[in-house]
């Protein structure tokens, strides 16, 4: 085995490995929610609309 296939397997198993890894790596949503974890409260207003102003061509 060469430096270049060295290169290569590291070129091409590493992306893979990381894939797979975000793919089986556990997450905290799976985890129910405990009594310390803030609730969700109702959702922001929305601020008022801008108004644009008429483009001017000069």
């Amino acid at each position: 085995m060469s430096w270049v296939d060295v290169g290569l397997a590291a070129v091409i198993g590493l992306p893979v490995a990381v894939i797979v890894a975000m793919i089986f790596w556990p997450s905290q949503y799976d985890d129910p929610p405990s009594a310390d974890d803030p609730q969700p409260t109702e959702p922001l207003p929305r601020p008022p609309a801008r108004r644009r102003e008429p483009r001017r061509y000069y």
